[in-house]
């Protein structure tokens, strides 16, 4: 029998590659959402952790509640760079679709390489504030 996936691919080393990014983005998003709940006081955050990461549109739902919650301690500059390396993420998956081919696997592969290009993008109009200056500007 032939292995459709090793027919997409000679090597695996792509595919692989994607999966661990995929982990580590669900890992740095389970970062930023217990470190986000402590700092607005949630008494439970590895619930929402959960939520986040088991219950499709979790994300969706932790930042509409959120949105009610007194913040009580300023970001880091670990959740700032969690923020930033996520909008790079969420950017490459935006981005992907219209600069790839609609294969699938194809996409997967680019996913890594096109959040890494939008890493500078994101630290300089998030982290840096660059957004403000380039309103102003504009």
């Amino acid at each position: 029998m032939i292995d459709p996936l090793a027919t997409q691919f000679t090597t695996r080393a792509p595919l692989l590659a994607g999966f661990v990014f995929f982990v580590a983005t669900a890992g740095l998003l389970a970062y930023w959402t217990h470190r986000d709940a402590i700092a607005h006081g949630v008494e439970r955050p590895s619930l929402w952790v959960l939520a986040v990461l088991a219950v499709p549109f979790g994300i969706v739902l932790y930042l509409v509640v959120r949105r009610g919650w007194e913040r009580e301690r300023p970001r880091t500059d670990g959740v700032r760079a969690a923020e930033t390396a996520l909008l790079a993420i969420l950017g490459a998956l935006v981005v992907g679709p219209l600069v790839t081919p609609p294969d699938p696997f194809t996409q997967a592969v680019a996913w890594p390489a096109l959040a890494l290009a939008l890493l500078p993008i994101t630290y300089l109009l998030y982290y840096r504030n660059g957004w403000h200056r380039l309103v102003a500007t504009l």
